[in-house]
C-alpha cells in the first residue's frame, strides 16, 4: 500500500466519521413529543430507524477500512521486526 493509498483511506474514514456525526445530530433532532396522531408517530419511528440503518452501514464501511489499515500496519511491523 502506498503512502497515497493510505492517505486516501484515512480521508475516506474521516469522511465516514463526519457522516456518522451528521446522522447522530439528525437522530437528536427527531422529536417524538407533541405528535397528535399515530401516523405522525409511525413516520417519526420510520425516520429514526432509517437513521440507525444509515449509521450501521457507515460503521460497516469504517470497520472495513480500519481492518485494511490495521492489516497493512501489522504487515509492515512484521517486516521491520517490530512486535
Amino acid at each position: 500500500m502506498t503512502k497515497q493509498e493510505v492517505s486516501a483511506k484515512m480521508q475516506e474514514f474521516i469522511s465516514l466519521m463526519q457522516q456518522e456525526k451528521d446522522i447522530d445530530e439528525k437522530l437528536l433532532k427527531v422529536q417524538m413529543t407533541g405528535l397528535k396522531s399515530m401516523a405522525a408517530v409511525n413516520q417519526r419511528i420510520k425516520e429514526h430507524d432509517g437513521y440507525f440503518e444509515q449509521r450501521d452501514e457507515l460503521r460497516k464501511k469504517m470497520l472495513a477500512i480500519y481492518e485494511e489499515l490495521a492489516g497493512f500496519v501489522a504487515a509492515r511491523q512484521k517486516e521491520m521486526g517490530i512486535s
